[in-house]
């Protein structure tokens, strides 16, 4: 029934999908978000529309998006004045009709639905009378930074570079979150990696409050640690009690993926382990994240299909990983790497 209800719509109100001007935003009165995207790709939007509507606070916002992502959206998007709707239209079809109704209501001049590629965030934007739908606005390089392309995609102005590395005082560091894994395997410590990892904390920081991120039961009991063990999960709850966890924490620790895009958007002091991908992709303009890669790998975004077993990560860990902390460029040029390993080629 949805997934006939949604076609319909989007083939009914296809004349609304046109390129949005400059002039577009300026003259409307009510703009439409929708973002039912990844966990990382969902909270970079929020940041970023959290930005796009402090340069026009004088609008009405309506946003729609999971219940997984609305307490990150009601965290990170400042202004209170902003209708956030969540929805899960298989488990509630009523609540859905109810929101589709507020919609028609509502009559939004915009539509965006910011690192969103299904379907169900286009059915929503489709209520605005007109609207763009990301992934037909959003043609950008791979190594492109996220953030990035969210701002172009919402015809924003690049923003200035303000790099904030923490400072990390070893007296202030006494409860510390870690997230080794991300739905990208290139991107996952191994379980050496973690305990190597956790070993360093503990000598650096004094023997601080250890808490380990797990993204399901299955990377849970294959990691055997004495530390506290914390499931994430995809429903609101469990991104509440997340919340709770980062807010009580003196230090994150994570690799390239949801977790340390929340981490960083809360101002959390963080450290960002980068394997493949390259910290300028990833990172913020004025991210609070020291990062941490192989140096080898320096200016290089490796996207080797092959590439089941992060050997740039495990590296790290051979020794003091925080040996391995970078720079960020943003004005260089990122090499696009497909066919083999950086790391492999400059050890052979």
């Amino acid at each position: 029934m949805w997934k006939l209800l949604l076609k319909r719509r989007l083939r009914k109100n296809s004349y609304g999908n046109s390129p949005v001007t400059l002039s577009d935003i300026e003259n409307s009165s009510t703009i439409l978000f929708s973002v039912f995207a990844r966990y990382g790709d969902g909270i970079t939007s929020f940041k970023v529309l959290n930005e796009f509507i402090s340069y026009y606070p004088e609008k009405k916002y309506i946003l729609i998006t999971s219940p997984q992502l609305y307490p990150y959206a009601r965290k990170i998007i400042k202004n209170n004045e902003v209708r956030i709707h969540f929805i899960n239209k298989r488990r509630n079809p009523i609540k859905l009709v109810r929101i589709i109704y507020m919609l028609k209501r509502a009559g939004a001049d915009l539509g965006f639905n910011p690192w969103s590629h299904g379907a169900e965030s286009e059915f929503f934007i489709t209520f605005a009378r007109k609207y763009a739908i990301f992934k037909n606005a959003a043609k950008f390089p791979r190594q492109y930074n996220v953030y990035g392309r969210a701002r172009n995609y919402l015809l924003m102005k690049s923003k200035d570079t303000n790099l904030r590395t923490p400072v990390l005082e070893n007296s202030k560091i006494k409860n510390v979150v870690i997230a080794p894994f991300s739905t990208d395997v290139k991107k996952n410590l191994g379980h050496g990696d973690i305990i190597k990892l956790i070993e360093q904390l503990k000598i650096k920081f004094s023997d601080p409050r250890i808490t380990v991120a797990f993204p399901d039961k299955q990377h849970l009991k294959k990691t055997a640690i004495s530390e506290q063990k914390f499931l994430l999960g995809k429903s609101m709850k469990k991104s509440d009690n997340f919340l709770r966890l980062l807010e009580t924490s003196d230090l994150f620790v994570g690799v390239d993926a949801g977790p340390l895009h929340l981490a960083d958007a809360l101002g959390l002091k963080s450290i960002g382990i980068f394997g493949s991908n390259a910290a300028e992709t990833f990172m913020d303009s004025d991210s609070n994240i020291l990062p941490v890669r192989h140096k080898k790998l320096d200016g290089i975004f490796c996207f080797v299909s092959s590439c089941k077993d992060p050997v740039c990560i495990h590296e790290i860990f051979q020794g003091n990983f925080f040996e391995h902390a970078i720079t960020i460029d943003f004005d260089r040029k990122i090499r696009l790497e497909t066919e083999e390993c950086a790391l492999l080629q400059n050890n052979s």
